[in-house]
């Protein structure tokens, strides 16, 4: 990509540092809908899995339904193909003034992913000016393709369009990420430009337990099973971005529980915990499927790092559970009860 397509400012600072492309886009696009936002997102963080044929696994990581907009609108799915992609965010952008779209990190100027690595990323535009569009990317973070920054400025439409268009490298895991990314499951279609779009809808149901493992301790069990059996393949390895983005979520509530949250000095202690334990899972466990893609598994390691998060988290539902942040049998998702409004 041309660097003439990056015609804004540098990319700014965010109070949403920490989560997922998915997660960030969506706190931002709340900002116009509640009062706080930061705490609808803390609130619906939990991690349910569900194992799937082919070594799959599927991820939920909010309790809440986030496409709800507490106003009977919420968001749904759209597309197109990419020559008709431009008019229709424009008029989006009309109606609602704002716009969540589907971009790929290896299209993006900013993004340190390669073509070969591109994933499905969440972007937010918010205004349109003749042939560019200003999109804001909360995301940061330190990736293994190297650092990426968060970023608002002007994009141009030729950018944009290539950006949306799915590569044809995506896999099933990427599929998956986007269908749950909102905690209800949806079905965008795959192979056309996506976005996210306000429309007048009913909320969705909870979805039960059909399949879903949602008890804390016995989904970080069946995880650490999982990673154990890391190998050369390589199959396996897909979804430790998963548990990346698990570990950016739960340090995000633990954040927000720090911050925000009235705390004993005990249960701080025990938040604090929870949140060192989080931090370093990730790492490890890149550590382990690099080691296994050599010929080198190395299961004990595995274990060894679930085993402290596993103690944080057994102490932390007591937390949790006090301030009304958890409940034992927590159905996969559903509307989380109405609250204030942004003005």
């Amino acid at each position: 990509m041309s660097p003439n397509a990056l015609l804004g400012p540098p990319p700014v600072t965010t109070t949403e540092v920490g989560l997922s492309c998915y997660t960030a886009a969506v706190a931002r696009y709340l900002s116009q809908a509640y009062v706080d936002p930061a705490g609808r997102i803390a609130r619906s963080i939990r991690l349910a899995v569900r194992v799937l044929p082919g070594d799959l696994l599927a991820f939920s990581h909010h309790r809440h339904d986030l496409a709800d907009l507490g106003n009977g609108t919420r968001l749904i799915w759209r597309h197109a193909p990419v020559t008709a992609v431009g008019d229709r965010l424009a008029a989006e952008l009309a109606r609602a003034g704002q716009v969540i779209v589907v971009g790929h990190t290896g299209a993006l100027p900013w993004s340190p992913a390669s073509i070969e690595d591109s994933a499905p990323h969440f972007l937010l535009v918010n205004r349109h000016d003749r042939d560019r569009w200003w999109v804001v990317d909360e995301f940061a973070a330190l990736l293994p393709s190297g650092r990426q920054e968060p970023f608002a400025g002007w994009v141009d439409t030729r950018t944009l369009l290539a950006a949306m268009t799915p590569p044809r490298t995506l896999g099933p895991e990427h599929h998956l990420r986007t269908a749950y990314a909102l905690g209800v499951p949806t079905a965008p279609p795959p192979g056309r430009p996506l976005w996210l779009a306000a429309r007048p809808a009913a909320p969705e149901p909870a979805a039960g337990h059909s399949g879903w493992h949602t008890e804390p301790l016995a989904v970080l069990d069946l995880l650490a099973d999982f990673f154990a059996g890391l190998d050369a393949a390589g199959r396996r390895a897909r979804f430790v971005e998963d548990l990346w983005a698990a570990a950016q979520h739960h340090t995000y509530r633990c954040s927000y529980l720090l911050d925000r949250v009235d705390l004993s000095p005990g249960q701080r202690r025990t938040v604090a915990a929870a949140r060192g334990a989080w931090e370093a899972l990730p790492m490890a466990l890149r550590f382990a499927a690099d080691s296994a893609a050599r010929g080198r598994p190395r299961p004990a390691l595995v274990a060894a790092s679930f085993a402290p998060l596993r103690r944080a988290e057994h102490d932390l539902i007591t937390v949790l559970t006090a301030h009304g942040w958890h409940r034992s049998g927590d159905v996969l998702a559903g509307s989380e009860p109405r609250e204030k409004r942004a003005a």
